[in-house]
């Protein structure tokens, strides 16, 4: 062995270290959903959506997960390949080396044609894989890998008079072998992925949780101060009819200012979920749609997810179809370490999360039925609008109260610790929408199929057709 050939193969063994490192961490945040480090959302690159995306799956699995197995074998068969450079090792290290670069070229493309968006950690695993390739080539077909001349020519099938004629055939088999075996996982990998895409819902059913011996939903009745008495009355006064409601651009009266849903007393109406730790005061929570609805849902979300942003026109589809059978209580999670315990490492596009939540949960609290309005507001688009820009909306939709009343900061501070703890119990990414008896994670393919969820799993019935 050369010294052109030890540092071949000693560079093969550096960028499959690289590859399988980085291959491993990828693995490991889309088990675990945790956030992916220094992979800045914007300008076409976002690793959290390269990564959420069905592409980065094969047959429900990471694909990083298999990336890092290829690199394992490239590890282990680097240094007998140069050693033995007519053998089953080198026809295995090509093999796999041709595979990772045909893997890398793949992905690649559907990043630049179909997501358009880029993960630099899967750019640097691809760059590793098509120089192993480079460096696989020069070593197993270099000449002066061999001491003459018939031992390049057996590597390429050609048959030397002076090589026993069964040496040949060996290297000419193994060549063949190691094209056979790269070109079967290829078409195994994009098959996969193309005939067989990993659904981006998914529902997983939860045994109901053992609870005391009360009904799913219960109402306490309430026991009515005289406050709580006079405060109502108050409301009747000073609520405006709904024809009358000012618009989003419009300061609201100083009266209305006042009305909060603690100033409104409602019954508290419990209804339980079996895979949330604590049952769900419907009346104390913001709710889109029908609170008194027969079938009520929770949806855990952040107003910086891209997928949750991606369900939500399924949630408002579903609303207008199902009426008054359906309400939807919304849980606020920011993937922020600056509200959020649970999160370990912060990507920059949640930075504004805690914000956004603060500012909605502030608007909720003061006037409840402007919450939907200020909701639906912040969902529109790929993107959450500049948090300036949402700060403005929450003020002229509740007025200045909603900066001046510290309660709110505290208030919705516990309520995101609440929510994360029961988010780390079910241990899934967002977006997560919990029916009685378990979660639908992600967002559905199409409404057809988001309906037949929705009607099988949480009940509700699909509007009765006109006769017209």
């Amino acid at each position: 062995m050369n010294t052109k050939h030890k540092l071949l193969v000693s560079a093969i063994g550096l960028l499959a270290t690289i590859a399988l490192g980085v291959s491993g961490y990828l693995t490991y945040v889309t088990w675990q959903q945790e956030t992916v480090l220094g992979c800045t959302a914007g300008s076409g690159l976002d690793c959290e959506d390269v990564l959420g995306s069905g592409w980065s799956k094969w047959l429900g699995m990471p694909v990083s997960m298999f990336g890092a197995a290829v690199y394992v074998g490239i590890l282990g068969l680097c240094w007998p390949a140069v050693r033995k450079p007519n053998s089953w090792a080198a026809a295995g290290l090509v093999a796999l080396a041709l595979m990772a670069a045909g893997a890398g070229l793949w992905f690649l493309g559907t990043q630049v044609l179909v997501l358009q968006q880029f993960c630099l950690y899967c750019l640097a695993v691809h760059t590793c894989g098509g120089l192993i390739l480079a460096a696989t080539l020069l070593l197993i077909l270099d000449p002066g890998q061999a001491n003459n001349l018939d031992q390049m020519r057996s590597h390429f099938g050609v048959v030397a008079q002076s090589e026993p004629p069964a040496a040949t055939s060996m290297s000419l088999r193994s060549m063949c072998i190691a094209l056979g075996i790269a070109a079967s996982g290829l078409m195994a990998l994009i098959a996969g992925q193309l005939l067989v895409s990993p659904p981006t819902m998914e529902v997983v059913e939860i045994a109901p949780a053992k609870q005391d011996a009360e009904s799913t939903q219960k109402v306490v009745p309430p026991v009515a101060s005289n406050a709580e008495v006079q405060n109502t009355e108050l409301e009747k006064q000073v609520e405006p009819k709904e024809e009358d409601s000012p618009v989003a651009t419009e300061q609201p009266s100083p009266a209305e200012k006042l009305v909060t849903p603690q100033s409104t007393y409602r019954a508290p109406r419990y209804v339980n979920f079996s895979s949330l730790k604590s049952k769900v005061d419907v009346n104390r929570s913001p709710v889109l749609g029908n609170p008194e609805a027969e079938h009520m849902v929770v949806e855990i979300l952040d107003y910086t997810c891209p997928h949750c942003r991606k369900l939500h026109p399924f949630v408002q589809k579903a609303l207008d179809r199902y009426g008054d059978q359906l309400g939807v209580v919304v849980f606020h999670l920011p993937l922020s370490r600056k509200c959020n315990p649970i999160i370990k490492a912060e990507h920059v596009s949640h930075a504004n999360g805690c914000g956004y939540a603060r500012f909605a949960y502030g608007v909720w609290k003061l006037s409840p039925r402007h919450f939907a309005e200020y909701h639906d507001w912040l969902m529109e688009g790929e993107k959450a609008p500049p948090l300036h820009v949402a700060r403005q909306r929450a003020l002229d939709l509740v007025g200045e109260q909603i900066l001046l009343d510290q309660s709110i900061e505290l208030d919705s501070k516990k309520m995101i610790v609440d929510h994360s703890n029961e988010l780390n119990v079910l241990n899934l990414g967002l977006p997560v929408v919990v029916f009685q008896s378990g979660v639908i994670k992600g967002s559905p393919e199409s409404d057809e199929k988001w309906y037949e969820v929705l009607e099988e799993r949480v009940g509700v019935k699909p509007p009765e057709k006109s006769n017209d």
